[in-house]
């Protein structure tokens, strides 16, 4: 409806443009602008979990030149009244200005939003931007615990006297009861429990219109819909096969941890051209060494958010020396990568980052068509075999 009406008021101011014959720039001639405000309010739901009932304001400014300007601004008029990701009801009476984020996907999608003024604490897993440190040094940001429900310190958060809590719901449901004895307003998105690239896309939008930062939640989805649409039809066009790959979040004595059906790993996977060997489990499932080596696939995936590239390397050597897993094209082909650092959270956070994510993975699957993936924190047998860089050679003059 709003892009209706922006749509047709511009052709109107248009044809007073062309009907002109010639125009000039804003405050060419000194013209005072004239302002025409259209409101509309609208409900709009999201990737079939989030309802939200919003007010949009558009501003079309238009020149006694005949030269037109249109700005379009969209902002939340509060209250407003949110349909969380827990299916609960939010009513903010007025907009946020101290929010706690208990998620590290929570807290990039606020900076990603150009909010984080308005943070005053986050969970320890908590990372990025550097700017975030900065924040912390200097006690504008306080860290609230541990990502999960059982680390987290209640108290913590009550002391900053936050008037918005953003939450996962896999991570934090359990503590609901607890946020509501202490008064805390919690606004919960799916986080680690989004399904899809549209869950993602929804989280972002449900946070950007609970802080009123409803354009910036939209050219960051733009962004994210960009990259899909970008590494799609290059797929397309390529003819190229999907790609069989693990994709391993975790391993421990043994036992393994990988992506499954139903994650939104599992749905970057499907974008970036692969083929996810463990469909037939569905979240994250428990394997053992066999399991894998029962899937035979071409490409695994490690990733170690809490390794530096040295520590990602010693991981490769365990991965490549397991059991039976010599016989595992991958492994056979040399088609293993340990994502480290800022590499593994970008793929293991659902949010803003997940462009960054598509980008590493197409280049592991499809090297031939995206280019090889390149990095300090990517580690692979064929970074581990280049030639490294010897001293720097003297010359030394003959007498």
């Amino acid at each position: 409806m709003v892009r209706s009406a922006t749509t047709l008021i511009a052709i109107l101011l248009l044809g007073l443009v062309l009907g002109a014959g010639l125009g000039y720039y804003f405050g060419a001639s000194g013209a005072e602008p004239s302002t025409v405000i259209s409101t509309t309010t609208v409900t709009t739901t999201v990737a079939g979990v989030t309802t939200v009932s919003s007010t949009t304001t558009e501003t079309v400014t238009e020149v006694e030149t005949n030269t037109v300007t249109v700005t379009t601004t969209i902002t939340t008029q509060y209250p407003v009244e949110l349909v969380d990701a827990a299916g609960n009801t939010v009513v903010l009476e007025t907009e946020p200005t101290r929010v706690v984020s208990l998620s590290p996907a929570i807290t990039e999608t606020i900076f990603a939003l150009n909010a984080q003024d308005k943070l005053v604490g986050v969970d320890n897993s908590s990372d990025y931007p550097q700017e975030l440190e900065q924040l912390v040094a200097e006690g504008k940001v306080r860290r609230v615990g541990g990502y999960w429900w059982s680390a987290l310190d209640l108290e913590a958060i009550a002391e900053l006297q936050p008037d918005l809590v953003i939450a996962e719901v896999g991570a934090h449901i359990k503590i609901k009861d607890q946020f509501e004895q202490l008064g805390l307003k919690v606004l919960y998105v799916r986080g680690g429990a989004a399904r899809s690239v549209e869950d993602v896309k929804a989280d972002i939008l449900l946070i950007g219109q609970a802080l009123n930062r409803m354009e910036e939640a939209r050219s960051v989805t733009a962004d994210i819909d960009a990259k899909v649409a970008e590494i799609t039809s290059r797929l397309e066009a390529s003819g190229a096969e999907p790609v069989p790959v693990y994709v391993e979040v975790g391993a421990y004595s043994g036992q393994l941890w990988g992506a499954g059906a139903g994650t939104f790993i599992d749905a970057l996977i499907t974008v970036a051209g692969g083929s996810n060997v463990l469909a037939a489990y569905s979240g994250y499932p428990q394997l053992g060494y066999e399991d894998v080596v029962a899937a035979q696939p071409s490409v695994i995936i490690a990733t170690a958010s809490y390794m530096d590239p040295g520590m990602a390397q010693g991981y490769l050597d365990e991965i490549v020396s397991r059991p039976g897993w010599s016989e595992v094209p991958a492994v056979r082909d040399g088609r293993v990568y340990v994502l480290a650092g800022q590499a593994a959270n970008v793929l293991v956070r659902p949010g803003p980052r997940i462009v960054e994510a598509l980008d590493i993975l197409a280049k592991i699957l499809h090297p031939e068509i995206f280019g090889e993936p390149a990095g300090p924190e990517i580690v692979s047998p064929a970074q581990l075999a280049a030639p490294k860089p010897g001293p720097p050679q003297i010359a030394v003059p003959v007498v």
